[in-house]
C-alpha cells in the first residue's frame, strides 16, 4: 500500500501541474481568440453604419450640386405665376425623389435662399416639426458647403445638413437637412449576433448616444475613448466586462459594446468539462497501474 500512495502522489502531482498548464495556456487561448471576434463585431458594426451615411452623403451632395437643382435655386420664384411655380415643385420633386430612400430618411427638405416655401419629401403625412430650424441652418453655414452630421437632441434625430451653394459663383443658395432614421441604425444593432447580456451603442463625435444603451458611468465616455479602436477590461457597478469599441474617422463616431466577463468565460466551459474528464480518466489508469505494480 505504501508503494500504491507513493504512486498516487507523484501521479496527482504530475496531474496537478499539467493540467493547471494546460488549462491556463488554453484558456487565454481561447479568451483571446473570442475576444478578437467580438472586436471584429464591433469594426463590422462601424464600417456598416459609416457605409450607409456615406452612401446618403452621396447622394445629398449629387443633388445639391444637380444643374436642374440650381437653377431652381437660382431662379427667382415668388415672381413665377400659380402654374410655373407648380412645375418648379413637380421637377425639384422628381430630383429629390432621387436622393430619398424611406428606409433610411425620415424626411428630406431643401430651403431656398430667395424663396418662402421649402421643397419638402417625407413617408409622413405631416411635416416633421424641427424646433430648431434656426439652429441647424447655422450649422450648415458653418460647414461653407460641407454635408455636416449632426446629432439632433431637440428632435431625436440625426440631422444631415448642408448649405447650398453656387457650383460657378459659390454664393449661397439655400441650404437642405435630410433626418437620418434611427430605427435603421437600431435595426443593424439588433441583427448582430453578439455575446449573451452584451450591449452595444453608438456615439456621436460629442460623446453622445445616437442609438444604443447608456452604458457609462459619468465622464467615462471621454477617459476611455482615445484612440481609434481598442478593447480592456472594464468595470462598472461591480460587474466585470470587456470594453470593445471603434471609431469611424468618416463619421467620428464610435461604436461600443460592453461584454460581461460571465459570458466570455463560458466559452472556457467545454475546456473546463475536458480536463476534468482527461485527470479523471489518467487519475483512475493511474490507480489501477500502481495497483497491479504494486502486487
Amino acid at each position: 500500500y505504501k508503494l500504491l500512495i507513493s504512486y498516487l502522489v507523484v501521479a496527482l502531482l504530475i496531474l496537478a501541474v499539467v493540467g493547471t498548464t494546460c488549462y491556463k495556456f488554453a484558456s487565454a487561448l481561447i479568451l483571446e481568440k473570442t475576444r478578437l471576434q467580438a472586436q471584429e463585431t464591433i469594426y463590422q458594426l462601424s464600417e456598416n453604419i459609416e457605409h450607409n451615411v456615406r452612401l446618403i452623403n452621396e447622394k445629398l451632395s449629387y443633388l445639391a450640386y444637380n444643374p436642374k437643382v440650381q437653377d431652381i435655386l437660382n431662379a427667382d420664384i415668388s415672381r413665377m405665376d400659380e402654374r410655373e411655380q407648380n412645375a418648379v415643385q413637380r421637377d425639384m420633386g422628381r430630383m429629390m425623389v432621387l436622393a430619398y430612400s424611406s428606409a433610411s430618411l425620415y424626411d428630406l427638405e431643401i430651403i431656398p435662399q430667395y424663396y418662402e416655401e421649402s421643397f419638402y419629401i417625407s413617408s409622413s403625412e405631416t411635416q416633421m416639426d424641427l424646433g430648431n430650424s434656426e439652429k441647424l441652418k447655422a450649422i450648415a453655414k458653418a460647414g461653407g458647403g460641407k454635408n455636416i452630421i449632426y446629432n439632433d437632441p431637440a428632435s431625436n434625430n440625426v440631422q444631415i445638413v448642408k448649405e447650398i451653394k453656387d457650383i460657378v459663383r459659390l454664393s449661397p443658395l439655400g441650404y437642405m437637412h435630410a433626418a437620418l432614421r434611427k430605427d435603421l441604425l437600431e435595426s443593424m444593432i439588433q441583427e448582430i449576433d453578439f455575446a449573451s447580456g452584451a450591449v452595444m451603442t453608438v456615439l456621436d463625435d460629442r460623446n453622445q448616444i445616437v442609438v444604443g444603451e447608456d452604458i457609462f458611468l459619468s465622464g467615462d465616455a471621454t477617459r476611455l475613448l482615445v484612440n481609434m479602436a481598442g478593447n480592456f477590461d472594464y468595470t462598472m457597478n461591480g460587474q466585470d466586462y470587456v470594453f470593445l469599441y471603434a471609431k469611424s474617422e468618416y463619421t467620428n463616431w464610435t461604436t461600443v459594446g460592453l461584454i460581461p466577463r460571465a459570458a466570455l468565460n463560458k466559452e472556457i466551459f467545454p475546456l473546463q468539462l475536458f480536463i476534468m474528464f482527461f485527470s479523471v480518466t489518467v487519475l483512475v489508469l493511474s490507480i489501477l497501474l500502481s495497483r497491479r505494480l504494486s502486487k
